[in-house]
Formats: structure tokens, C-alpha cells, sequence
């Protein structure tokens, strides 16, 4: 099982502003894309945390690849929750990301495909 401090720091900007800072590696993507409700690959992902987030909070992301290198921050809204550690699914939010641009939704796409295991 994964700690979620492993892969993402999640801290409040402001008042109605969160940032997550996700270190996307080979070891975490499966988290992101083995969800069935939302993927990465889809325009979402999945970030594991125990600190509640209402619904439709806007949650800033720093993704952070490391092979290839690359930081993209987006901006992203909580669009489910799973709030029950079933040993099957960590507990976290489903985040849907905003304001992609194409470039951005192909990298992704294309990192997703890449480390995706067989």
C-alpha cells in the first residue's frame, strides 16, 4: 500500500485554494490510472489524502514527471471522494483537471501509455 505522503503534498493557498504537489513517478502512476472512475489519461486523477476536501473545491496541481523531466501546474476541481480505506482503494479525491491545453493532454497521454504496466 501507498502513503500518500509519498506522492503528494496538499496545502491551502487561501481560503477556497488548495495546491497539491504531485510527483508523478513509475512506482505511483498505477494509483492514478488504475482507478476506474477517473484517470489521468482522461483529464483526472486521483490523489490519496485523509484531509477532507468538499466537493467542488479547486485544488491547484504541480505535476512533476521525472522520466521525461517535466513540471506542468493546472488547475483542477474535487469531483468524488472515496473516504473508506478498503484495502483495495487508498482514501482520496478524484480531481478533474481544467483548462487543458491539447499539448498538455498529450504528454500526459503519452506518459500514462508509456508507463502504464503490461
Amino acid at each position: 500500500s501507498y502513503s500518500s505522503a509519498e506522492f503528494v503534498g496538499l496545502e491551502r493557498r487561501s481560503d477556497d485554494r488548495l495546491h497539491a504537489d504531485v510527483k508523478v513517478t513509475m512506482k505511483n502512476t498505477g494509483i492514478f490510472t488504475d482507478h476506474r472512475i477517473i484517470n489521468l489519461s482522461s483529464g483526472g486523477l486521483f490523489i490519496g489524502t485523509d484531509r477532507p476536501l468538499r466537493l467542488g473545491t479547486q485544488v491547484e496541481l504541480t505535476l512533476r514527471f521525472d522520466d521525461p523531466e517535466r513540471v506542468m501546474t493546472l488547475r483542477s476541481s474535487v469531483i468524488w471522494e472515496n473516504s473508506l480505506e478498503d484495502g483495495k482503494n487508498p482514501m482520496g479525491y478524484g480531481l478533474r483537471l481544467s483548462a487543458l491545453r491539447a499539448e498538455e493532454r498529450d504528454f500526459i497521454q503519452q506518459y500514462v501509455r508509456r508507463t502504464k504496466k503490461p
